[in-house]
């Protein structure tokens, strides 16, 4: 059920909790959730990413662009300055409010390229257990979850599971992050209609995760089709 609160009320707990921007911590005069200045300073990707060769796919069937099977990113912006803090702020900070955010981003800017990979499921990167309990929810499945209602496209959480936990990703040097994770996930159950899947997660820096993540769906006989990420770090995946 939702509470509605008088408007009195809200102008005093806004009064005494203002607004604060996740992305660079000036207090917002709006009900935006991010201020204008942050947003600009985003650098924008303008195109589906080959996973490959991080070269820029000419249209949403990822015609190849380094001669080898490859596999388009949609990734909304570049991983630094106030989307960097933003992503932080989502992921270990609690501001829950920034994923609908950009999951209406995403759908609004490449809702008919991702439509266009006809994918039968949404699959969030998960975490293990024990890190989604102390966080409260993984930001992965909200992201896909919010996007999937954007775009009519189911979301299974079920499918592949952290099933080892392991040191922190952004922690390691990106040498070690391959290995870090190699054998951290297994499948769950594949429902039988499903065939397609794109993964969803919230950032790509050394691509280690998205890797093994789609080694693990593959290996079950799944085709992976694309891979969403709301921020990207640039290094070589």
């Amino acid at each position: 059920m939702e509470i509605r609160v008088p408007g009195i009320i809200r102008a005093a707990l806004d009064f005494a909790f203002p607004q604060i921007c996740p992305g660079c911590g000036e207090y917002l005069d709006s009900k935006d959730i991010l201020c204008e200045r942050c947003v600009r300073s985003f650098s924008f990707l303008n195109g589906p990413i080959c996973f490959n060769c991080r070269g820029l796919l000419k249209a949403s069937t990822a015609t190849p662009c380094c001669g080898k099977d490859t596999l388009p990113l949609i990734l909304y912006a570049e991983y630094r300055t106030s989307m960097q803090e933003s992503i932080v702020s989502l992921k270990f900070r609690g501001v829950k409010k920034l994923i609908p955010y950009f999951a209406n981003s995403i759908a609004n800017k490449w809702g008919e390229t991702i439509k266009g990979f006809k994918a039968d499921r949404l699959v969030p990167v998960p975490l293990h257990t024990s890190r989604e309990f102390a966080r409260g929810y993984n930001q992965s499945e909200v992201l896909a979850d919010h996007i999937g209602e954007a775009l009519a496209i189911d979301v299974n959480h079920e499918i592949i599971i952290r099933s080892r936990k392991r040191r922190v990703q952004s922690k390691l040097p990106m040498s070690k992050r391959k290995a870090n994770v190699r054998g951290a996930f297994s499948i769950e159950e594949i429902p039988e209609t499903v065939k397609r899947v794109i993964i969803v997660d919230d950032v790509i820096t050394s691509g280690a995760t998205v890797t093994e993540v789609k080694r693990t769906l593959t290996s079950a006989g799944l085709t992976v089709v694309g891979i969403i990420a709301v921020a990207y770090a640039g290094s070589d995946i």
